[in-house]
Formats: structure tokens, sequence, C-alpha cells
């Protein structure tokens, strides 16, 4: 009987992971043909625009979570018939983190010169706030695995948005119109998480306020991770606007493109697998820690022959591709492309071993690699933009990126063997 049980389990691991890995792959498609679009329609400094405003306002998204998302998450798959009680919590905190991050978005956006684009400024703030409302169901659909819920909603949205991109961009061929596409697929996109998760889970539709000393608690415990992620974001996404200052656009736009591509693979072949396998990581933790040792190292090796595979075809092919697809001036994004898979292996490694510290209640840990890495990131790209342009920065990231990964490992690690003992 435990026998069949662990098959089911296991079989249905193996159902979620191809849910949302096949999911993701075609919403990449549908990426990358708007990219296409996108590209060809606009201009290379209305992209490298783009890409800034997009780096900037992601940022202040993050802070508007505070990290609870995760946190949340974790509480409920420990207390799944206590679900009501922490999603009330995460609710209120939302509330106030939003508002906060909002206001620093503003200050920090009209500070860097960016409110001469005033329309485009107030739809991302409008986004934003419509983005953090999004999420609220999103965090009981992960907790309680319905990850065929997140499928369709993954595709509708990815469909809806390249409709609206795709027709306002031709129509106008302004940074504004794409902006406004945006703005009608956030909406959509809130919509359907709360027509389709409302359906399990009414309390969606229900507010309740909770006390302070329980909003204080979950903010206690997501400041280190939040912190570690302000400081990782901070370098994560600090290069595309480094390199606008000290470069240009056109540099930029340059940088994000091959960057964005870079990324689009890091979504399909590890974000969808750790959305599935960090429930499965937590459950390992309390049961078997051995297990979960030998299924992070397997996960590693497979990790190294995949991207090493990519990065050996994209650095004979990468140049010629984004040329022939995106026009011969985008070429150099192609090799910034390369070097950035070697640079996301590290962070797939990193993001595997991390969570060991968020589950063993060590954010602490990730808080101090992130701060160390952020300010290595940021006195490196100093000298390395300065001298190489945009390839600089990918240099500055395989750098980092490798450091911190193996700190964490090493913590990791530590974490699992001192449980044990």
């Amino acid at each position: 009987m435990i026998t069949k049980a662990k098959q089911l389990s296991k079989s249905k691991f193996v159902k979620d992971v191809g849910k949302t890995t096949s999911t993701k792959i075609i919403t990449v498609i549908i990426g990358f043909a708007l990219k296409i679009i996108i590209i060809r329609l606009l201009t290379k400094e209305d992209f490298g625009l783009i890409a800034v405003l997009t780096s900037l306002s992601s940022y202040f998204a993050m802070m508007a979570d505070f990290s609870t998302h995760g946190i949340t998450q974790r509480n409920i798959v420990k207390e799944k018939d206590k679900y009501k009680e922490h999603y009330y919590i995460y609710v209120n905190t939302k509330i106030i983190t939003l508002g906060i991050s909002t206001l620093l978005f503003i200050v920090t956006s009209y500070l860097l010169g960016y409110f001469e684009y005033t329309i485009i400024m107030s739809i991302i703030v409008i986004n934003m706030i419509i983005g953090a409302i999004s999420t609220l169901p999103k965090v009981l659909m992960e907790s309680f695995e319905q990850f065929g819920i997140y499928s369709k909603i993954m595709i509708y949205v990815s469909v809806i948005n390249f409709v609206l991109q795709s027709i306002l961009v031709y129509t106008f061929q302004t940074v504004e119109s794409l902006f406004v596409a945006l703005f009608l697929t956030a909406l959509s996109s809130s919509y359907l998480y709360y027509k389709f998760v409302g359906i399990n889970f009414k309390v969606i539709y229900t507010f309740q306020k909770v006390e302070w000393v329980k909003i204080k608690e979950l903010l206690k415990d997501a400041f280190p991770l939040f912190a570690g992620s302000f400081f990782y974001l901070l370098y994560y996404r600090i290069d595309t606007i480094m390199i606008e200052k000290m470069v240009g656009l056109e540099s930029a736009a340059e940088y994000n493109l091959g960057f964005s591509m870079a990324d689009q693979v890091l979504e399909i072949l590890w974000v969808q697998f750790i959305i599935v396998f960090y429930p499965k990581m937590i459950k390992m933790y309390q049961t078997s820690k051995e297990l979960l040792k030998k299924r992070l190292t397997q996960v590693s090796i497979a990790l190294i022959i995949v991207y090493g595979v990519i990065f050996l075809l994209s650095i004979n092919l990468g140049e010629y591709i984004f040329g022939f697809i995106f026009g011969n001036q985008y070429g150099h994004s192609g090799y910034i492309f390369s070097w950035t898979i070697i640079s996301l292996f590290f962070t797939s490694i990193f993001a595997l071993y991390y969570r060991l510290l968020i589950i063993g209640n060590q954010q602490s840990i990730y808080l101090y690699v992130m701060i160390f890495g952020a300010i290595l990131n940021f006195i490196l790209n100093i000298y390395f933009i300065n001298t190489y342009g945009n390839i600089g920065a990918v240099i500055t990231t395989i750098i980092v990126n490798s450091i911190i990964a193996f700190i964490v490992i090493m913590q990791g690690l530590k974490l699992i063997q001192r449980e044990k003992v």
C-alpha cells in the first residue's frame, strides 16, 4: 500500500512537471514570436527604453511581494488545515507592502528622470497594483498543487498578451501602445486567476482583518528572504540600467534581448520544475533528508548536462541565429545569450539549494550571501562595463553567480548534515 502511494505521488509529480513545462514551452514560443514582432516594429532605442523600464518595475514588484508568497506557501503546505488563516494574513500583509513599494517606485523613477514618459509610468504603476492582486489566489493554487489550472491560466494570458500587443504595436508603433496592451493583459490575468482558483477556494472572494502581531510574524519570517531577494534582484536587474546610463539605450537593448532570451531558457528548464519540486523538497526535508540530498545531486547533474549542450550549440550558432531572426543590428545579442547561459546555470543551482535554507528557517544566510553578491556585482560592473561594454555585465554575472552558488551549496548541505545528526 505504501509502495503504491509512493508510485502515485511520483506519477503526479512527473505529470505536474510535464504540465507546467509543456505550458511554459508554449508560452515561450508565443513570447518569442511577439518579441520578433516588437523588435521589427519599434526602433532599437525604443526597445532599450522598454528593457530599462520593465527591469525597474519588476524590481519594485518584488518588493511588493516582500517574499511573503514563498513563506505563506511553506506555511500552508505544512498546515493545510489552517490555510484560510495563513491566506488572510498574507492578504493583509500584501496590502501594506504593495502600498510602500508603489510609493518607492514612483519616487525612484522620478529621481532617475523616467517620469518624462508620463503615460508609460502611470500605466506601469497601475500594472504593479493589478499584478500584486493577481498573485493572491496564486499562493493557494501552488500550495495545493493545482498545476492543471496554473497551466491553463498561463496559456490564456500568453495568447491574450500576444493578440493585444501585436494589434496595438502594429497599429500605433509606439512604446506607449505596448504598455497599454500590458495593462489590458494584467486585467485579464487577474480575472482568470480569481475565476479559476475561486472554483475551489471561495476564501479569495472575502477579506478578513487579522491581528497586527500575525502580520508582524509573517514579515519577520519573510524579511531575511526579502532582503536577500532585494539584493539579488539589485544585481540581477541593475545591469540593464547601468548599461543604459554608462553606454546607452541601444547597448542596453542588445544586452536585454540576449539576456531575456536566455532567461526564457531558464524558465523552461528550471522555474516550472522548481514550482512543482519545492513542495516535494519540504516533505522530503521532514521525512527523509538522505533522499532529499540524493535528489538534489541528481537534479544538479542533469542541469550540468542540459546547460552544457545549450552553451555548445549557441556559442557556434547564436550570433547568426539572432541576426537572422531579429535583424543584423541584434547579432551581438546572440553572443550575449551564449555566455548568459553559463551564468544562468549557476543561477539554477543557487535557486535549488537556497530553498533548503528557507525550509530550514535559515533565511538569514541567504540574506548575507545576497548582500555580498550585490556589492560585488556593482563593483565589478563598474570596471567590466566601462572596459568591455555590455558583454562586461555578462562577465560580472558569471563571476558573481558562481561564487554565491558555491556558498549556498555548502551551507545547504551543511544544514542537511546537521539536521540528520
